[in-house]
């Protein structure tokens, strides 16, 4: 085999490599769903309010799990927070979680499709 063939399918081979890691991260399993943090207000050591911006295929069902932080970074409240198909594909909610202590922020953990 001569030396320009051994290279050709060097690069072919890395090629097929670098493809098929990009089609199992960003292909059909590949998440359409985002859960973005825009903002908070902690209402007292009982409450605090989260803002936040959900992107989903506007035919599908999502839940979203936001968490209450108190100030070591420790859940002090959580919720999950169901959102059906909408005439948007991307908006933005508010909600309430009840807390056990006084929280110092509020952050969206996940949000995953329902099947």
């Amino acid at each position: 085999m001569s030396r320009t063939t051994q290279v050709r399918l060097a690069v072919a081979a890395v090629t097929v490599a670098v493809l098929s890691i990009a089609w199992v991260t960003m292909g059909p399993t590949a998440s359409t769903v985002r859960g973005k943090d825009f903002g908070y207000s902690v209402k007292g050591p009982e409450a605090v309010d989260i803002t936040f911006d959900v992107a989903k295929p506007k035919d599908s069902t999502v839940v979203c799990t936001v968490e209450a932080l108190n100030e070591n970074y420790a859940q002090v409240g959580t919720k999950e927070v169901t959102i059906g198909p909408a005439e948007v594909s991307e908006a933005r909610y508010t909600t309430t979680i009840a807390t056990t202590e006084l929280a110092v922020t509020a952050v969206v953990d996940e949000c995953v499709l329902v099947d």
